[in-house]
């Protein structure tokens, strides 16, 4: 069996934390560790994620600065990035300073997460 794929979470709101644990714990092909704000994430880089999931807002430092840190640290991690706003601008800026998506918080997203999963990793099943 291949390594499985390392998943980090940030994100500060239980509910969504848990709902994206509940999720990707049943898929063994998946190691999740969930941070609940940036610093644990940026702190924890050199376990090499495979991707990062970051919620744009956080206490402390918010997720466009954690972005652009992780990608100043380890420009490889893959990034996508969550959040319950719609602002075009958000979205805009946070693509361009590397992130690969922006997904909709909303009831569904463990679902989303997933989705992403096995869009960028095709062997996921």
């Amino acid at each position: 069996m291949a390594d499985p794929i390392k998943v980090f979470l940030v994100e500060d709101d239980e509910i969504f934390g848990f709902l994206v644990d509940n999720k990707l714990s049943k898929f063994p092909d998946i190691s999740l560790s969930i941070f609940e704000m940036g610093q644990g994430c940026l702190d924890s880089l050199g376990e090499e994620p495979d991707v990062v999931f970051l919620d744009y807002s956080l206490p402390v430092t918010d997720g466009f600065e954690i972005l652009k840190q992780i990608k100043k640290i380890r420009p490889e991690t893959r990034v996508v990035m969550l959040s319950g706003l719609e602002w075009q601008q958000v979205v805009d800026e946070c693509l361009e300073a590397g992130a690969e998506d922006f997904i909709q918080k909303d009831s569904q997203v463990a679902n989303k997460v997933y989705g992403k999963l096995q869009e960028m990793f095709p062997s996921l099943q």
